[in-house]
């Protein structure tokens, strides 16, 4: 935020300071209270007044001394300039300190940059570009600060596309309540992008990733490494092998099914016969997910078998493997 000295720039003011002195009066008869300064300011107009500055100036208030600073920027005028304006207007009013001064604040309307990019997106479009495209401002920065009562409304006067490089340049159109509008020229880069599903936070490797855990931004095309997911369903149901940041696109090589079974853990091992259902316990020698095969020690025979993993610590096996565990 710019500031101005006001002490430096006291002779641009000195045309609204004496234009105003045939109003002045003898201060007796116009203030009644002695006057006070005030040292913070905000206005919304180009002009302060006297009655800007300090409280108790009567009809002298109205008195123009001074030009505002730009919208969304403050000016700051010191005990010297303060001393020299009220004594032009016949304020009595005397600094109490060298160090007084007042902070004059103006008010602005805020373009941000997203506002500016959506006017940029628009204008794409008409060239023919499809909906989703992301750009990039030359000035990361630029925000635009419009006087209070004016129109917010921007409009591209020029618009210049290179489809080859992607690069675009705009002339906008910014209004500054005064009869001519301000020519901002604006430069940046084009680029088109997709929604993908990412984690809304970090999780482990040992989580299975909800609905819940998701959702959609847009990335930049170039930007999305091989084998990305990008569909909910690819991600819904399984398990990262590493733990996984949120916010960022995940591949496909980083998930797995869920393991069901864990090794070293303890399992039931079930097999089926005509008319019922045999059980055993076991521990898993591998990790296993759904339908996966995986080695199983039988806890009573000892014996290495290989059964299906069909749910949580629960496995499956084939006749002569069954039989090999009594």
């Amino acid at each position: 935020m710019k500031i101005f000295k006001a002490s430096v720039i006291f002779a641009c003011f000195q045309i609204i300071m004496f234009a105003g002195n045939a109003h002045a009066q003898p201060v007796e008869k116009i203030v009644s209270e002695r006057p006070v300064l005030k040292p913070n300011v905000t206005v919304d107009g180009a002009i302060i007044n006297l009655s800007d500055l300090f409280s108790n100036a009567g009809i002298l208030g109205e008195v123009p001394v001074a030009y505002a600073p730009k919208p969304g920027q403050r000016a700051i005028f010191d005990a010297r300039w303060l001393f020299r304006a009220a004594k032009t207007h016949g304020l009595k009013w005397q600094p109490l300190s060298p160090t007084a001064q007042t902070v004059v604040q103006r008010t602005s309307v805020i373009i941000s940059r997203k506002d500016i990019e959506n006017l940029i997106i628009d204008a794409l479009k008409t060239e023919g570009l499809d909906a989703d495209m992301s750009i990039e401002l030359s000035n990361k920065f630029l925000r635009l600060h419009l006087p209070t009562k004016t129109s917010t409304e921007l409009e591209i006067s020029d618009f210049v596309y290179q489809q080859r490089t992607n690069r675009f340049s705009a002339i906008i159109n910014v209004p500054t309540g005064e009869r001519q509008d301000k020519r901002l020229r604006i430069t940046g880069r084009a680029y088109r992008t997709i929604e993908v599903p990412v984690l809304v936070s970090r999780i482990s490797s040992d989580a299975i990733i909800k609905r819940s855990d998701l959702k959609w931004i847009k990335v930049r095309s170039s930007h999305l490494p091989r084998n990305t997911a990008l569909n909910g369903s690819e991600l819904i149901g399984m398990s990262p092998k590493r733990g996984l940041r949120a916010s960022s696109p995940i591949r496909r090589t980083d998930l797995q099914k869920p393991h069901l079974v864990k090794k070293n853990s303890l399992v039931t091992i079930y097999h089926k016969v005509p008319n019922m259902t045999l059980t055993a316990k076991g521990k898993a020698l591998d990790n296993g997910a759904l339908n996966q095969s995986i080695r199983i020690l039988n806890s009573r025979s000892k014996q290495t078998i290989e059964a299906k993993v069909i749910g949580y610590g629960r496995v499956t096996v084939l006749s002569p493997q069954f039989m090999a565990m009594k």
